[in-house]
Order: structure tokens, then sequence, then C-alpha cells
């Protein structure tokens, strides 16, 4: 009667050792996955981060070359450049301050207009 038992028992032993085996294998896998996504994060910041560092000293650079070409002409092409960028600046400044002189004339003659309006309609 044991060994009856003994056998009955064996299939459901040998299947629950299989689940867990089966477990076992899945959260290996799941780790190793994660652990691969870890690990491809890492390598694209890694990238991100050498490309914005090629870039800044690339940049770094161009300004360094253009301050030593400016330095060897005398500082002069600088100079023009930042008048350049005022007169720039102070033009549109000039045209932002006409168009609101614009606006404003245009928004008195409404109400003058409306004015009028309202006292021919008046008694």
């Amino acid at each position: 009667m044991r060994n009856e038992r003994a056998k009955a028992e064996e299939p459901k032993a040998c299947e629950a050792k299989e689940a867990e085996e089966q477990r076992m294998a899945s959260e290996k896998k799941a780790k190793d996955e994660e652990e691969q996504k870890v690990c491809e994060a890492k390598e694209a910041e890694e990238k991100r981060m050498a490309s914005e560092k090629k870039a800044k000293g690339e940049e770094d650079k161009k300004v360094r070359e253009e301050k030593e070409a400016d330095d060897q002409r005398g500082g002069g092409a600088r100079e023009a450049k930042e008048a350049e960028e005022k007169s720039k600046a102070s033009e549109k400044k000039a045209k932002e301050e006409e168009e609101q002189k614009l606006r404003e004339a245009k928004m008195a003659e409404e109400k003058s207009m409306a004015s009028e309006k309202q006292a021919k309609e008046a008694p």
C-alpha cells in the first residue's frame, strides 16, 4: 500500500519539480532581460554624453578659432559684428515702437469715431 501511495505521489512531485524549474528559469530570463535593458540604457546614456562632450568641444574649438582669427585681425571684426548686432536690435526696437504708436493712434481714432457716433445718436 505504501508503494502504491508513493507511486501515486511520484508524478505529482515530478510535476511540482518541473513547475519550480520553469518558474526559476522564467525568473532568470526576466532578470537577464532587465540586466540587458539596464546595460543598453547605460550604453545609450554614455553615447549621448560622449556626443554632447564632442559637440561642446567642437563648439569651443570653433569659438577659440574665431577669437584667434579676430585677434589676428586686430579685433576689428568682432567689434564690427557686435556693432551690427546692436544696430539690428536698435532697428527692431524702433520698428516695434513705431508699430505700437500706430496701434495706439488707430485705437484713439476708433474711440473718437465711437464717441462721435454716440453723440449723433444721443438726443
